[in-house]
């Protein structure tokens, strides 16, 4: 996919901005608070139901309005996203479109310094993680995300307040908690050996990552969670929540066969992010068939210059349309050739 032009009212920090001329290389420049991050959250916006920052319609609103309205042209296809407190509306080609499907059509995926904690930070950071890479290039595995987390919700609710039928909440689960773990373990097989090879790309070492359940497979996962739920209802009785399923599953990323987040640098699990990342986009552009449009938000400022020759050079081979953001257009000396840089001027 490739962005031509972009429309954003009432969004953020802008009432009105309007930019009709992209590259494949494209860099933001202006001081920190000049809009940079906002600008990419509202294109973000034209592939997702959220901002990669909130999805708070409040917080994405202009303060001097109460609703905000995008319009994107990515290769001649025209999205319009509106968003008020009466009124929200999303549209492909002047037809409504639900969010899951406009994300397998108009795939974006953002990049941010936070990326590190992919690697020291909790399971729950990379469930979610795993889980919004999935939905790009699966528009069904939101559904059952969405079915499976309600499902849950009410479970946990009966364990505490009506124990008796907490079990009628188990259909649901066990039918979209199988199809989301058989879903999340063929995504890490296809990753594993793109992680192991970007990261050997980018440094020396090695690194790889893990796929643990909270309970113990069987060929059959549905069989495998419905006696997982039996053999622990007493303790989810005890403890008043769900102990087992997908929600309690982890992604272990390793350096040098050791856990990242205790054993690697900084550094190291910069890289593993970067590795998992990319592996991810080339995985989407593959089952998709389209480009990702890739949003580097300052995601480079802390990564040393011989690494980020390597990355940035990754990116600019894959042919994708990136879109990066510095301070200063001396940041970017490491893109050559210059010529080939839309530099975009946020101070003005």
């Amino acid at each position: 996919m490739f962005l031509e032009q972009i429309k954003l009212i009432n969004f953020r920090s802008f009432e009105t901005l309007t930019i009709d001329s992209f590259s494949q290389i494209n860099c933001l420049v202006g001081e920190n608070g000049s809009g940079k991050t906002n600008f990419l959250e509202g294109l973000y916006l034209l592939s997702s139901n959220r901002g990669f920052r909130t999805g708070d319609r409040k917080e994405l609103t202009n303060r001097k309005a109460d609703g905000f309205f995008i319009q994107g042209v990515f290769d001649g296809e025209v999205i319009e996203r509106t968003v008020s407190e009466k009124k929200k509306k999303l549209t492909l080609s002047e037809q409504s479109i639900a969010s899951n499907h406009l994300r397998t059509h108009n795939p974006v995926v953002a990049f941010s310094p936070n990326d590190i904690f992919l690697a020291t930070g909790t399971s729950e950071t990379r469930r979610r993680f795993f889980d919004a890479a999935i939905a790009l290039r699966d528009d069904e595995y939101s559904d059952y995300l969405a079915k499976y987390e309600r499902a849950l919700r009410q479970r946990n609710a009966s364990l505490k307040k009506d124990p008796k039928n907490a079990d009628i909440w188990n259909d649901a689960l066990i039918t979209n908690g199988a199809k989301i773990i058989k879903k999340r373990l063929d995504f890490v097989k296809l990753l594993i050996p793109k992680v192991e090879a970007l990261y050997q790309e980018f440094t020396k070492g090695s690194a790889t990552l893990k796929y643990f359940n909270n309970f113990k497979l069987t060929q059959n996962i549905e069989d495998a969670l419905k006696e997982a739920l039996a053999q622990s209802k007493s303790e989810d009785l005890r403890r008043k929540h769900t102990s087992k399923g997908p929600h309690r599953d982890d992604i272990t990323l390793l350096i040098n066969d050791l856990p990242a987040a205790k054993s690697g640098s900084q550094g190291q699990n910069r890289t593993l992010s970067f590795a998992l990342k990319i592996g991810s986009v080339e995985i989407i552009e593959e089952t998709l068939g389209r480009k990702p449009i890739l949003l580097i938000d300052d995601a480079l400022l802390e990564v040393d210059p011989k690494r980020r020759q390597y990355i940035f050079d990754k990116f600019y081979s894959s042919g994708l349309q990136l879109f990066f953001t510095g301070t200063t257009k001396e940041f970017f000396d490491f893109i050559q050739p210059s010529e080939a840089i839309n530099f975009i001027n946020f101070d003005d």
